[in-house]
């Protein structure tokens, strides 16, 4: 059973994008473009590890926002 309802379950099958909005050290917000791995409880996404600016961004600030686009 997932925390999540049924359409938005639904659109974590089929997304192909996901929008990961971050908050920069300045208050000011920052997204970009993830692929999601939806394995049924969680929503997991990727990122380089070295010299990555989203999770120095991260580690600041753990507030974030995910949108996703129907596909379709």
């Amino acid at each position: 059973m997932t925390w999540l309802g049924g359409p938005i379950t639904e659109l974590l099958d089929v997304a192909l994008v996901a929008e990961l909005t971050a908050v920069r050290p300045g208050g000011r917000p920052v997204t970009y473009p993830l692929i999601p791995l939806w394995d049924g409880e969680r929503i997991l996404m990727t990122s380089s590890i070295l010299f990555s600016r989203k999770l120095e961004h991260l580690k600041a600030d753990p507030r974030v926002s995910i949108s996703l686009s129907d596909p379709v």
